[in-house]
C-alpha cells in the first residue's frame, strides 16, 4: 500500500491512499479521520471512461482510452468491469460490442444501463448497447439519430434519456430521446447554439439545464433549459464567464453550482471561479473560487448526503465544498492531477474515484477512497 501524501488540517489527518473513500460529513468539525484498506486496481488504464451505480450497490465501469505505445495514439477500451464494495475490488463482466471513450452511461428505470455513442478508433459512433446485471452481458440497441461524443446524456423522470450536443471538430445543435417504452430514439427540439463539453443538470421541476461548452469556434457562456413538457430549449441567461470542459451538481436547495473550466486558451485558461444558478429567477451568482483551478472533471463532482459537494477530478486537489459556510476546503492531494476521472456515490455513502490521465495524457489504472471516523 503506498502514500501518496498526508498532510494536518484543523488538527485532522487525511492520507490519501491507492484507494480512497470519501464519506459524508468528512469535513465535520472534530471528527477524526481513519483509514481504509487498499482495493485492487482496476484491470486496466482508463480515462474519458464511465462510472454507473448499479441497483444492489455494484459501480459498472465501461469503455475509456489510454495511451499506446508509440506516446501519440490512443487505445480504446472495451472492456468493462464492477467495483464490488463489500470486497473493494473489481471484476471483470462482459464486453462492449464497441470500443469508446467519451460516452454516456445511464441506468435506466428496469436496471439495465445504456451505453451511447463516443469517440472509438473510427471516429464519432451513433451506436448504443444494453449492459444486463442479470446476465453481464451487453447487447447491441440500434443507434442514435447521429453520433455523438462529448454529448450529455440526462435521464428524465418519465424514464426517457435526453441526449444533447456533441461532436468533435464540429458542434452539433441536435438533440434526441431515447424512448425506454421502445428502445429506440426518437427527434425532439434543438439547441439554439451547438455545444460540446457542455454540462447538462436535471433540474427539481423536471426541466434540464444545459451551461456552456464549445460551438466549433468559441467557448460559450449562454446557458438553456430544456422542457420536456414541450420538447424544446430555451435562453437562460449567460453564466459570468465562458466555461467548457467544467462541472456542474445540483444543490440541495435546489440551485446549480457550476464549478471550474476553462475558456479558449485550455490548459492555459483554467479556471478557480464558481457560480451559482437560481433556475426560480433565471440568476447567476458568484461563488467562492476554488482552492485550486481545474478543468476536464464533468464526472467527477458529487453531491454528498450532508448537502457538501466532493470535487474530485482535474487538479491534484480533493477539495469538498461545505454548503452550509460555502466555502471550500482541501481534504487530500494527490500525486499528480488526473483529468476526465470518473467518481460516484456509493451506497454506503463513500466516493469512489476511478482513473482519469495526467498531464502526459497517461491513464491510470488507480481507483481511490478516503473515509472518515464517526
Amino acid at each position: 500500500m503506498r502514500i501518496f501524501s498526508m498532510f494536518s488540517m484543523h488538527k485532522e489527518i487525511v492520507v490519501l491512499l491507492d484507494f480512497l473513500f470519501l464519506g459524508a460529513g468528512l469535513l465535520s468539525a472534530g471528527q477524526d479521520a481513519d483509514l481504509l484498506t487498499a482495493a485492487h486496481h482496476m484491470h486496466e488504464p482508463r480515462a474519458s471512461h464511465t462510472a454507473t451505480v448499479l441497483a444492489g450497490g455494484r459501480v459498472l465501469i465501461t469503455g475509456g482510452f489510454r495511451k499506446g505505445p508509440d506516446g501519440y495514439s490512443q487505445l480504446y477500451s472495451r472492456t468493462a468491469e464492477l467495483f464490488d464494495p463489500r470486497i473493494r475490488a473489481f471484476v471483470l463482466t462482459g464486453e462492449t460490442h464497441t470500443k469508446r471513450s467519451g460516452h454516456t452511461a445511464t441506468l435506466l428505470p428496469g436496471g439495465k444501463v445504456l451505453i451511447a455513442g463516443g469517440f472509438t478508433p473510427e471516429g464519432l459512433t451513433a451506436s448504443m448497447e444494453l449492459y444486463d446485471p442479470a446476465t453481464g452481458l451487453f447487447t447491441r440497441a440500434g443507434a442514435m439519430l447521429a453520433p455523438r461524443g462529448g454529448f450529455t446524456a440526462t435521464p428524465l423522470p418519465n424514464g426517457n434519456v435526453l441526449l444533447v450536443g456533441g461532436g468533435d471538430r464540429v458542434a452539433t445543435a441536435s438533440a434526441e430521446l431515447f424512448l425506454t417504452s421502445s428502445g429506440l430514439c426518437a427527434a425532439t427540439g434543438s439547441l439554439s447554439t451547438p455545444r460540446v463539453g457542455h454540462t447538462a443538470t436535471l433540474l427539481p421541476n423536471g426541466r434540464v439545464f444545459m451551461a456552456g461548452g464549445w460551438d466549433g469556434g468559441c467557448v460559450l457562456a449562454s446557458t438553456e433549459i430544456y422542457d420536456p413538457a414541450t420538447g424544446t430549449f430555451s435562453d437562460a441567461g449567460s453564466m459570468h464567464v465562458p466555461r467548457y470542459k467544467h462541472a456542474t451538481v445540483l444543490l440541495s436547495d435546489g440551485h446549480v453550482l457550476i464549478l471550474g473550466g476553462s475558456d479558449e486558451a485550455d490548459w492555459r485558461g483554467q479556471y478557480r471561479s464558481s457560480e451559482v444558478y437560481d433556475w426560480r429567477p433565471g440568476k447567476f451568482t458568484a461563488s467562492v473560487d476554488l482552492i485550486s483551478k481545474r478543468f476536464k472533471f464533468p464526472s467527477a463532482v458529487i453531491r454528498l448526503p450532508g448537502g457538501d459537494v466532493a470535487v474530485c477530478g482535474g487538479s491534484r486537489i480533493i477539495e469538498v465544498f461545505d454548503f452550509l459556510s460555502k466555502s471550500y476546503k482541501a481534504v487530500a492531494e494527490l500525486d499528480r492531477p488526473y483529468y476526465y476521472a470518473a467518481a460516484v456515490l456509493l451506497e454506503g455513502n463513500g466516493v469512489l474515484i476511478t482513473g482519469g490521465y495526467d498531464d502526459k495524457i497517461a491513464a491510470t489504472n488507480r481507483a481511490w477512497l478516503l473515509t472518515q471516523q464517526r
